[in-house]
């Protein structure tokens, strides 16, 4: 956990310390972006979908790779699934906060952490297949992922409920506040993670407890 938390806060800081640099200047107001603005958007998309057929490419050479042991193949092959199955979960909130996100806020900087996003995710399987299994390694990619996806989710959220773009408004004060910002903005996957699920985690347990018909083990008594 605690190289976790500094990787994370590492995270924040590197893309905080770009948003600074890039700056909102780009913002749309109360306009829709045109199509020129929106074709670096369109690419990351592209780039998106390129990158996942090769991940689907990983699964097929290995089905078809007749020279590997059986205990490599099956390993390998669980990588190949995992890194699928974790960028399909990704790839929705993603791409939708990524166009919306474009439309509403920001096209420049939907592009900019778009494409800081793709190239994160494509080592994922990278990471993970370094050591054969899941290492921290493997939070180099989701990290950044899911930095991005909250930071859009946040910034969408601000401006459709307050008309307001957020990276304007803190970078009216200082673009480097935007560091602060994307390290509570990265916080958040693991606050979300790690405290919110919990008490409807509580209500599955304890539902499959009751369906199972699971009875709590009595607690030895202690001895006088």
């Amino acid at each position: 956990m605690p190289a976790l938390a500094g990787l994370v806060v590492a995270t924040g800081v590197v893309l905080g310390a770009l948003m600074g640099h890039v700056g909102p200047s780009a913002a749309v107001g109360d306009a829709f972006p045109s199509q020129v603005e929106l074709r670096g958007v369109g690419l990351v998309s592209c780039a998106f979908v390129f990158m996942w057929y090769i991940f689907l490419g990983h699964q097929v050479s290995l089905n078809f790779d007749t020279t590997l042991d059986a205990d490599i193949k099956t390993q390998a092959k669980f990588v190949a699934d995992r890194s699928v199955a974790n960028t399909l979960e990704q790839s929705f909130p993603f791409l939708i906060l990524l166009w919306v996100h474009a439309l509403f806020v920001n096209p420049a900087t939907s592009c900019t952490l778009g494409w800081i996003y793709v190239v994160t995710r494509f080592l994922y399987p990278l990471t993970y297949g370094m050591y054969g299994q899941f290492t921290l390694a493997v939070e180099l990619s989701t990290q950044p992922n899911y930095c991005v996806i909250f930071y859009y989710l946040l910034a969408v959220v601000h401006k459709c409920s307050s008309g307001e773009d957020l990276h304007t408004k803190v970078h009216a004060v200082s673009p480097w506040l935007m560091i602060p910002l994307m390290v509570a903005v990265a916080m958040i996957a693991l606050i979300v993670f790690l405290v919110l699920t919990k008490p409807t985690t509580a209500i599955i347990v304890a539902g499959v407890k009751k369906e199972k018909g699971y009875v709590e083990p009595e607690e030895d008594e202690e001895e006088e």
